[in-house]
């Protein structure tokens, strides 16, 4: 019974481990933004076929922003039919071109491209996807590359989804085409973190002394201290 209490480690070395924390070492401190501002979509809407024919996803880029006065419908919170102020972002959502098409077709192997005529389309193709991009010089952004997403077709048959991409195919088409007014939809965007800020306002630290320090703003060295 003795040696199996001394193989194991004591309570102190134990509770010692969790107690440091990891997040004050420099090694941890994110210091630049995310890969991408552009969001990752993982996945689209199931398509209908009820629906007329649209494309479930577009890019727009930041504008400013502002603040609305709107009405809560929360039946339990004290808040209730009561006016309330909440944040928005406002958005601009030049109208995006369609470049490519590209099909996919259901095969043993999986989904298979082809790169044939609309005929075979329209024969073998059972998703429709358009490779478009946005138009940056219209708005004023410093950055001139326009992102390019790929983007599936969905609502109607094959033959509508067809007609879609032959009249719309190197054209404009416009954010009103795709969502209704008063639409519930998702956004996704990369956000900035803390990485550009100090040590102070990252990780709440106090400041060093005028006259007794080096630097005002430093991380604090931790040291493991053992019994």
């Amino acid at each position: 019974m003795q040696t199996l209490l001394r193989s194991l480690p004591s309570c102190s070395d134990v509770q010692q481990t969790h107690s440091i924390n990891y997040n004050f070492y420099a090694d941890n401190i994110p210091k630049k933004r995310s890969s991408r501002c552009r969001g990752k979509v993982k996945g689209f809407p199931k398509d209908d076929a009820s629906k007329p024919a649209h494309l479930p996803r577009f890019i727009g880029y930041k504008a400013g922003k502002s603040y609305i006065v709107r009405e809560t419908d929360r039946p339990d919170s004290k808040s209730n039919k009561k006016e309330v102020v909440d944040a928005v972002t406002v958005l601009r959502t030049p109208p995006m071109i369609a470049v490519v098409v590209c099909k996919k077709r259901d095969d043993e192997l999986g989904k298979k491209s082809i790169e044939n005529d609309f005929h075979k389309m329209l024969r073998y193709c059972k998703v429709i996807r358009v490779i478009a991009h946005s138009q940056v010089r219209v708005i004023k952004q410093s950055q001139k590359k326009a992102h390019v997403v790929e983007i599936q077709l969905n609502g109607g048959s094959i033959e509508d989804k067809m007609k879609w991409v032959r009249e719309l195919l190197e054209k404009p088409v416009a954010v009103s085409k795709i969502f209704a007014q008063d639409e519930m939809i998702d956004c996704i965007g990369g956000t900035k973190v803390k990485g550009f800020k100090d040590v102070t306002s990252h990780w709440h630290t106090k400041k060093k002394k005028m006259k007794g320090a080096s630097s005002q703003c430093d991380i604090c060295q931790l040291q493991r201290v053992l019994d």
